[in-house]
């Protein structure tokens, strides 16, 4: 028989290259500003301001809470609000208060130099109310005080001294001294109905000085280096050992206190 034909060789089998490792799939790593708190880094910074020395002479509490969304407050500086809680405050010149609450709405603040801790620098007044809580030697400290001798020096009067005092519903009480002639008058002073202050002068009435009391404090505006308050309500406590006056007030805050402030 014939010899078969032997098969082509099989051409050798190409070593196949080995498959590149697969790349495992890159997480993003976190920025450190995902780790910070808007609210309480303004918080914090508000509260350290507040309690120097530098800034307020006597500060026996300071609590500052802010309401802030991450991403609007990192672009745009916006805040939701703002509260401050103190007690025990004097300012450089004696202006004292056993309580105060001041709220802000709509606060807009410089984020760099908050990040920078250059303190809280505001872009945009912050409008709100407040709360200031005297007792009697509160009250006499304000009307003593250059602030109010300066919203006065268009008046008739000078106030002398001032108290809180206590009857079935409590009232304030000031002493004046006239500018023409240097006559001393005490009156009574009690919240009325809205924004409006009722006031009665001891011994013969004085219906003139009566008005210009009740005008004075229904158009009160103090300035705090850049912190305006302005007058809206009052409430009078006869009920505590030490009676209390609560003035309401509106709140309009266009620069943060600093140190040096002059009032």
């Amino acid at each position: 028989m014939p010899a078969r034909a032997s098969a082509p060789p099989r051409p050798a089998a190409r070593a196949r290259r080995p498959r590149a490792p697969r790349r495992a799939s890159r997480v993003p790593r976190a920025s450190p500003l995902d780790r910070i708190d808007p609210a309480a880094v303004v918080a914090r910074l508000a509260e350290a301001a507040l309690a120097s020395p530098l800034v307020l002479k006597r500060c026996d509490d300071v609590r500052v809470v802010v309401d802030a969304d991450l991403a609007r407050a990192l672009a745009l500086g916006e805040l939701g609000g703002a509260r401050v809680r103190g007690r025990g405050w004097s300012s450089p010149r004696d202006l004292t208060a056993r309580d105060v609450e001041l709220v802000a709405r709509d606060v807009r603040v410089d984020w760099s130099a908050a990040m920078a801790m250059r303190g809280v620098v505001l872009t945009r007044p912050a409008r709100g109310e407040a709360r200031l809580t005297l007792d009697g030697r509160d009250f006499e400290n304000f009307l003593r005080h250059p602030l109010a001798r300066r919203a006065a020096r268009d008046e008739t009067f000078e106030f002398e001294r001032g108290d809180v005092a206590s009857d079935d519903d409590g009232y304030l009480e000031c002493d004046v001294v006239m500018r023409d002639g240097g006559a001393r008058r005490t009156v009574r002073m009690r919240p009325g109905e809205g924004s409006t202050v009722r006031a009665t002068s001891r011994g013969d009435g004085d219906e003139t000085l009566e008005r210009a009391l009740e005008t004075f404090f229904e158009r009160l505006v103090l300035d705090l280096d850049g912190t305006e308050l302005r007058y809206r309500d009052m409430t009078i406590d006869a009920r505590a050992t030490a009676p209390t006056v609560t003035f309401e007030l509106d709140l309009c805050v266009k620069r943060f206190p600093s140190p040096g402030i002059r009032f």
